[in-house]
């Protein structure tokens, strides 16, 4: 009884951190967003309207809205949850 209650509860530990940890990332990674997409748009009206003309319109908007979201999501969450599972396994070994 006494084993399993332990093992309850560091289940019940690591589930909650896990979601705790998650949730940081995830409002870590919208103000980054945030913060790359007010660059972008502040460097897209400082440039020549010539230049950006040259350009096509769907390119433009994706630099500005998907590109941000891609670059994001696709490397930073990937990294993140790369180095929680490997950390959550270095601990598995470690206790297990």
């Amino acid at each position: 009884l006494y084993l399993t209650s332990l093992i309850l509860v560091s289940f019940l530990a690591k589930n909650s951190l896990s979601l705790l940890l998650s949730w940081y990332t995830f409002n870590f990674l919208s103000r980054q967003q945030m913060i790359l997409a007010r660059k972008n748009v502040k460097k897209l009206l400082d440039v020549d309207f010539a230049v950006i003309k040259k350009y096509d319109p769907e390119f433009v908007a994706y630099s500005i809205n998907d590109g941000v979201d891609a670059i994001l999501i696709g490397v930073l969450a990937n990294s993140i949850i790369f180095s929680k599972e490997f950390i959550n396994e270095i601990l598995i070994f470690q206790f297990g």
